[in-house]
C-alpha cells in the first residue's frame, strides 16, 4: 500500500476518479462517467462543469474530454522534478556513448510514472507519462525492494523483492525482464540522495544481442551513482561510461 490521508476527503477522491476515467476513455458524456463509475449524473455534471470552467476539462458536443491545460502542467511538474534535473545531462550524454534505450520512472501512489525516455526500441511502446503498476515493472520493484518494508508488507509482485535486494546488495542494480508481461531484458537501480531518500528510478534497456554483460551492469551503477551526485547540488563527475562505444555489447 502507499501513502494513507489521515483524513481522506472524498469529494477531492471522486475528481480525481473522473480525471484519470476521462483520460483512459478520451471523452466521454456525463451518463456515460456516471454509468463507468456508479456516480450519480448530477455529482458527474457538478465535478466535471467544477473541471471545466477551471480548464482542465472541454467539452465537444455532447461529450467532455481533458484539455490541454494538463499538459502544460504535467510539463512543469516534470521540470520541476529533482530527479529529472539531476539526471537530464547525465543520461543525455549517457546515451550519446550506448545506443540503447532507457527509461527514468518516478513514483506517483501504487504507479511508477515515466518521466523521460531515451532510444527506446519500437519493441518497447512506452512513453512519458506511461503509468506502469510499480509491483509489476522492474524500475517500480527495484524502488519497493530498496525500501525496509518487510517482503510480507510489499504488493504481490511475480519479481522476487528478496531476490532483486540481494543484486541491489551486491551490485546496486538489478536485472530482469522490464515488465512482468514481457521478456524484454533491462538494468534497473533505484536513485537515493544522501539521506537514503528515494527519488526514482533508472532502467537501461539490455540490448536483444546482449545478456546484459558486467560492463553493461557497471556502466549502469556509474550512471545511477552520477545521478545521485546531481540530487546532492555538485556537478556530475565526468567519468566515462565504456571505454570504446559499445564495448559492452
Amino acid at each position: 500500500m502507499g501513502f494513507e490521508a489521515t483524513r481522506r476527503v472524498d469529494t477531492s477522491a471522486r475528481t480525481f476518479t473522473i480525471v484519470e476515467h476521462l483520460d483512459h476513455v478520451e471523452h466521454a458524456r456525463i451518463s456515460e462517467i456516471a454509468r463507468d463509475l456508479e456516480m450519480s449524473k448530477g455529482i458527474v455534471h457538478n465535478h466535471v462543469s467544477t473541471l471545466r470552467e477551471l480548464g482542465y476539462v472541454t467539452k465537444r458536443g455532447p461529450h467532455y474530454q481533458l484539455s490541454a491545460k494538463l499538459v502544460h502542467l504535467g510539463r512543469r511538474v516534470r521540470s520541476h522534478s529533482p530527479l529529472y534535473r539531476a539526471a537530464s545531462s547525465v543520461l543525455d550524454t549517457y546515451t550519446e556513448r550506448v545506443e540503447t534505450g532507457v527509461l527514468l520512472v518516478e513514483q506517483a501512489g501504487e504507479q511508477g510514472i515515466v518521466i523521460e525516455s531515451y532510444r527506446l526500441p519500437a519493441s518497447v511502446e512506452l512513453t512519458v507519462g506511461t503509468a506502469l503498476p510499480m509491483s509489476e515493472s522492474l524500475p517500480g520493484a527495484v524502488l519497493l525492494s530498496s525500501t525496509d518494508k518487510p517482503v510480507s508488507d510489499l504488493p504481490k509482485s511475480r519479481y522476487d523483492y528478496e531476490v532483486l535486494r540481494s543484486m541491489l546488495a551486491e551490485h546496486g542494480v538489478a536485472t530482469g525482464t522490464l515488465t512482468a508481461d514481457e521478456t524484454t531484458q533491462c538494468v534497473a537501480a533505484p536513485v537515493t540522495d544522501g539521506d537514503g531518500d528515494c527519488y526514482g528510478s533508472l532502467a537501461v534497456i539490455v540490448p536483444s544481442t546482449s545478456d546484459a554483460p558486467e560492463a553493461l551492469i557497471e556502466s549502469v551503477a556509474t550512471v545511477r551513482a552520477q545521478v545521485e551526485t546531481g540530487l546532492q547540488g555538485d556537478s556530475p563527475h565526468e567519468r566515462s561510461f565504456t571505454t570504446e562505444k559499445h564495448s559492452w555489447i
